[in-house]
């Protein structure tokens, strides 16, 4: 059965009388597709075939900042071959962040990706393949949106939840689909950057599209893409295929998208302007070409050159959003606008638009992460430049967070030590100073609302908390639990005791003549007073009043009868919180040693070696790499693992040499697993 069949069917099935109608009539297919098939099927698999070689699913790795820590996290997208030399086109909101990327066809071959360019104002990204090699591959070739109807059949295609490529069937809903929106919704800024999706309509349809499906290819069913899926909301939304094209061909050819902007925001006019046509001008940014020229907040601009402007609803605006945006950068255009019922001609040069992404990272040292200011958030503060440095996330008991008074989420950091902070390479430097210093303690200057604040800040990278060391203690090896009061009346008992749950299987003198379930009630003649679960104390306590090595008689009772069992005291197992430990920063997770207490519970061989996975941070190569608390690390690269010094050592050594791939094997319960971790 054909790859696909499964999921058309179904629809075929249940509307193969509408169909064989529409076919008749001629209104599913264009006309110059020749010979009209017998069954919509057959074109949508010839479809499918034609395209499925050009699909890929793409797998991304890349970092984001939280909880005051650099983090890492893994997505999954679709994409298309649009040239046989591997050019990808995909989402921004996939790709656009990556820190390292591949992509898997269907044929199950892998490549390495690289990223070309991005453009979050139409959330589009252009990869390439990556081959040792030069290849010609198959790709998918764009058709004309703007020729696209509502009820026109689409196929949306790509690598949702799985390897091999999925095929949704469905019609065109609407041709300039928006999602629900707020005043803001068209904005091409904000604080963080750009507003992702801000110049585009999608392309309404009910193909069925699910998580992982962004990115991939819309398609008609001519084997054209005309568009690339974005969203889902009750319909699924594609970024329609004209505007693709001119994105990606600025992207291949320059690495950006060349765009030109005038510095006005606009919204659909109002009752109050008594005008048929035009957009309200609801904002112009100062100094921006628009505002050199004259433009004024509350103008209706009417026409630009001989292009007329109607906004009457939002779904236009993106529209127009795109006009400004293709203006020419070297000559006036002219505006007409209407400012109090007079007709003006306003001649505005539209500048190169230029918007940097705000570089963002941790400082361990201070325990946040921080970023540099973009124009915008200056421009909302009535800041009249953007120096300083903005904290976007502290970690919870970091040195920042401890501080007096504590540094906060959003604070801007404006001295350190008397000394000026107007970017991150200044507060790299100054911390690097401060460390070879040796000064920990030191003032800090940021502005929060309008207020400065001056904090002592105990800077310094977080140190590992070394196990406190207990001298040995003599032990019986039973785990037990008081006897409470309750359950000493069920039994018909006096109170007092405790009930042995567990006997651990290790040579110790008398010990296999104790069971699990009796009630051990005194200790060489003197009875236990413990009657609540509280009171276990007592049992560490008593046992540990003896010496190791020594033999005592313990009395037990058991089914109704007392009996005294001599017992010889032996070293107590060094527990789980005393053994040695390893916090490693570069993967981010915590190790330590084996002991007694894991080789019984986890029914290890007596000879396994290795060191136990403590912690896992997420966010970091660790959790990446799906490492998880309560796993046992055998081997590192085939070599073995005897202890936690072993491993420092052979985990430093992959470092120092700058193996950024390497595989553990882990025992994880019964199961042994080879574990790829791969560090950028």
């Amino acid at each position: 059965m054909h790859l696909f069949t499964k999921i058309i069917l179904p629809f075929l099935f249940l509307y193969s009388p509408i169909i064989s109608v529409m076919c008749e009539e001629g209104n599913v297919f264009p006309s110059n597709l020749g010979t009209f098939p017998e069954q919509i099927q057959d074109t949508i698999i010839r479809t499918v075939d034609k395209l499925q070689p050009a699909l890929v699913r793409i797998h991304v790795v890349e970092k984001y900042y939280s909880e005051g820590r650099e983090l890492k996290q893994e997505k999954y997208g679709s994409g298309v071959v649009i040239s046989n030399d591997g050019y990808v086109v995909t989402n921004h909101h996939v790709a656009g962040k990556a820190y390292f990327a591949d992509c898997t066809f269907s044929n199950l071959k892998n490549y390495p990706l690289k990223l070309v360019g991005t453009d979050a104002l139409t959330d589009i990204s252009v990869l390439k393949i990556i081959t040792d090699e030069p290849q010609n591959f198959v790709f998918g070739v764009f058709g004309d949106s703007d020729n696209i109807k509502v009820g026109d059949y689409v196929l949306a295609m790509g690598s949702p939840m799985a390897l091999n490529p999925s095929v949704t069937l469905g019609i065109i809903s609407n041709q300039r689909m928006i999602l629900p929106y707020k005043l803001n919704s068209f904005e091409m800024f904000s604080e963080e950057g750009e507003n992702i999706g801000s110049l585009v309509c999608w392309l309404g349809h009910n193909a069925e599209i699910s998580p992982g499906s962004s990115g991939g290819p819309l398609v008609s069913l001519r084997g054209e893409i005309v568009g690339i899926n974005e969203i889902k909301y009750a319909l699924g939304g594609a970024i329609p295929s004209n505007l693709v094209k001119k994105v990606v061909s600025d992207i291949i050819q320059n690495g950006k998208v060349n765009r030109s902007w005038t510095g006005l925001e606009i919204q659909p006019i109002t009752e109050i302007e008594k005008i048929e046509r035009g957009s309200l001008i609801r904002y112009v940014y100062p100094d921006s070409p628009a505002d050199k020229a004259g433009i004024k907040t509350g103008d209706i601009l009417i026409q630009i050159d001989n292009e007329p402007i109607d906004v009457k609803y939002m779904e236009q605006i993106p529209l127009i959003n795109n006009i400004l945006c293709s203006l020419p950068t070297d000559k006036p255009v002219n505006f007409s606008i209407i400012r109090d019922s007079i007709k003006l001609d306003i001649p505005v040069t539209p500048v190169l638009y230029d918007f940097p992404q705000t570089k963002e990272k941790e400082f361990k040292e201070w325990g946040f992460t921080a970023k540099n200011l973009n124009w915008f958030f200056a421009l909302n503060r009535n800041r009249d430049n953007t120096n300083g440095v903005l904290i976007t996330s502290l970690r919870m008991g970091g040195c920042s967070a401890q501080a007096k008074p504590p540094l906060q989420s959003g604070d801007l950091i404006l001295e350190i030590e008397n000394e000026k902070i107007s970017s991150l390479e200044d507060l790299e430097k100054k911390t690097n100073s401060l460390l070879e210093e040796k000064k920990e303690k030191v003032l800090v200057v940021a502005e929060r609302n309008q207020n400065r604040i001056y904090s002592m800040v105990k800077i310094g990278a977080s140190r590992n908390v070394e196990p406190i060391r207990e001298a040995s203690k003599p032990w019986i090896g039973v785990e037990v639990q008081v006897l409470t009061k309750e359950m000493a009346e069920k039994k018909n008992l006096e109170e007092g005791g405790f009930i042995i749950t567990r006997i651990y299987p290790i040579k110790e003198k008398g010990l296999d003549e104790l069971k699990v379930g009796d009630i051990i009630k005194e200790i060489e003649n003197e009875k236990f007073h413990a009657n609540k679960v509280e009171d276990y104390e007592e049992w560490k306590e008593r046992v540990r009043s003896f010496s190791i090595d020594q033999e005592i008689v313990v009395s037990i009772i058991r089914e109704n009868e007392m009996k005294q069992i001599p017992i010889q005291l032996i070293k107590e197992p060094i527990p789980r919180n005393m053994v040695e430990k390893y916090q490693d920063e570069w993967l981010e997770f915590t190790v330590r040693d084996l002991c007694f207490y894991d080789r019984v519970d986890m029914n290890l061989k007596e000879d396994t070696k290795g060191v136990f996975v403590e912690q896992v941070i997420s966010g970091g190569w660790a959790s990446l790499a799906k490492l998880e608390q309560g796993d046992i690390i055998l081997s590192i690269q085939n070599h073995p693992i005897e202890n936690i010094k072993d491993f420092k050592e052979k985990l430093n050594n992959i470092r120092n040499q700058n193996i950024n791939h390497f595989v553990f094997e882990i025992q994880r319960g019964i199961q042994k697993y080879f574990v790829k971790i791969e560090v950028k």
